[in-house]
């Protein structure tokens, strides 16, 4: 039987041409590369180099051989791929969303749907992402800001409205406002958690000159915002945190573009595989 490595090696002569730029390609000696082509024309009883003083190169049969031999390979990785999409597809659940707090509150509803399936999240800052995800199959479900427009290919569902508010110390300029916008935060030092998807970007945009403190951990954040008087960021659903911290208060923001709404979006051909979730969220967020 003719080892895959050998017609790796074969294939790699007509694009470098020498047995030295093959074997350099390819990462063996020349010596071992020299033996590993004759011992493949002595088992398929076939010369496939012309070879002269210091020189080795494929005749005609030897470039019939290369070309097969690359249609194998191509077939091979072909195959590979095929059988790792075909595992993922039956025993992995893989979606994304523009932010983190969809993806806490999704976990766990797929994870007790598709029992026996590994359920994989990925983060993503823009919904144009999302979508090439989706429509690549690496994702079966997303989670977007807006319903999708073209409605004949994917179906979509409501999921929960979040939004944002500013935690201050209550002795902050701002502390005694019924609710602000991000441009009154204009210039402040403001502590952050850097994995926050869409979030992070848009208030950095909305707020001029801020300087942002970013913190990998979530539990450094909130830490440090226990300890400082540094402003920091909570939406709707983590404001119980700042029932910990009677020094300081939350503070709605009236921006729209941190006041959303999410949506589920998945394939519209996919649709009768997600309809259970899809009652579900219905069922839970009553959106």
């Amino acid at each position: 039987m003719i080892e895959l490595y050998v017609l790796n090696e074969l294939a790699a002569f007509p694009k470098y041409g020498t047995l030295t730029a093959v074997a350099e390609k390819m990462n063996v000696s020349q010596p071992a590369l020299s033996r590993s082509m004759k011992k493949l024309e002595e088992d398929l009883g076939i010369q496939l180099f012309e070879r002269g003083k210091n020189r080795i190169i494929l005749n005609e049969n030897g470039k019939i051989a290369a070309e097969y031999a690359q249609k194998v390979i191509d077939a091979e990785t072909a195959f590979e791929k095929k059988v790792i999409e075909y595992e993922q597809t039956h025993r992995i659940f893989s979606f994304a969303s523009i932010a983190p707090m969809p993806i806490s509150e999704l976990t766990p509803i797929l994870s007790q749907q598709f029992i026996g399936m590994t359920v994989k999240s990925e983060l993503k800052d823009n919904e144009k992402e999302l979508y090439k995800s989706l429509d690549s199959g690496k994702s079966k479900l997303v989670v977007t800001l807006a319903p999708p427009k073209n409605t004949e290919k994917y179906a979509a569902v409501k999921l929960f409205t979040e939004n944002l508010f500013i935690v201050l110390p209550k002795n902050h300029r701002l502390a005694e406002k019924d609710k602000i916008s991000l441009k009154d935060l204009a210039g402040e030092k403001i502590l952050i958690y850097s994995k926050l998807g869409f979030w992070y970007e848009t208030t950095k945009k909305l707020i001029p000159n801020v300087e942002f403190f970013d913190q990998q951990e979530m539990s450094a954040l909130r830490q440090l915002a226990k300890l400082t008087e540094l402003p920091s960021f909570v939406t709707n659903f983590t404001i119980q945190n700042v029932c910990e911290m009677k020094d300081k208060k939350a503070v709605p923001i009236s921006d729209s573009e941190v006041n959303v709404t999410f949506w589920c979006v998945c394939l519209k051909k996919n649709a009768n595989q997600l309809a259970t979730i899809f009652s579900q969220i219905r069922a839970i967020y009553g959106e």
